[in-house]
């Protein structure tokens, strides 16, 4: 127990980990068919994983407890479809919608800003949400953006960090991935990626 007049303030595991994410310096990881790399600040910290009941192409989760996360998506278009990143955008919100009601995500106002990627404008999007998992809400800040990055294909690249006890952090750490992350995803293939049978 501390001594009168020490105020010393243990900072919880998710603090911690937040804190790293808006100090540490980007790294790339691989999808495991090496197909795209993935910006990711503090790199050795995330673990490649398979998120069960969507459809997507990759994703990666910070530390052991899901301090933070993200996921990539492939949407293949229509041939002769002039790919912008705005429609690129609806084109995945239209899928999205269902999949989070499925989810019982609920999702409080969406903000739209740009971001530049290679040469171009990207659309990003960003809202916080309430998801429950059974055990409670969970409440966390989220933002996706829209690549028109190949011919017939779109990437979309979302990320979420829950709250915890630290919204302010969970809203910089969002900001940071916007402003330095969305920019160096990379794709390594001239065609989309797709998974190859496990």
């Amino acid at each position: 127990m501390p001594e009168s007049g020490d105020l010393r303030v243990t900072k919880d595991d998710h603090q911690v980990a937040l804190e790293r994410q808006l100090s540490e310096p980007w790294h790339r990881r691989a999808d495991r068919d090496e197909q795209l790399l993935v910006p990711l600040a503090d790199g050795n910290n995330w673990k490649r994983v398979r998120f069960w009941l969507i459809d997507h192409f990759t994703g990666f989760r910070y530390g052991d407890d899901f301090d933070a996360l993200n996921v990539v998506f492939v949407h293949e278009v229509e041939p002769g479809v002039e790919l912008t990143s705005e429609y690129c955008m609806k084109n995945a919100e239209r899928w999205a919608r269902p999949q989070l009601r499925a989810f019982d995500v609920r999702m409080g106002p969406v903000q739209s800003q740009k971001a530049r990627w290679k040469d171009t404008d990207i659309a990003v999007r960003t809202a916080d949400a309430v998801v429950d998992y059974g055990i409670g809400p969970s409440q966390f800040s989220a933002a996706w953006a829209a690549y028109p990055a190949y011919t017939n294909a779109c990437l979309v690249f979302a990320f979420a960090v829950p709250w915890g006890d630290h919204r302010e952090l969970a809203v910089k750490v969002r900001d940071r991935w916007i402003e330095e992350g969305v920019r160096r995803l990379k794709p390594l293939t001239k065609e989309p990626p797709h998974r190859l049978e496990d």
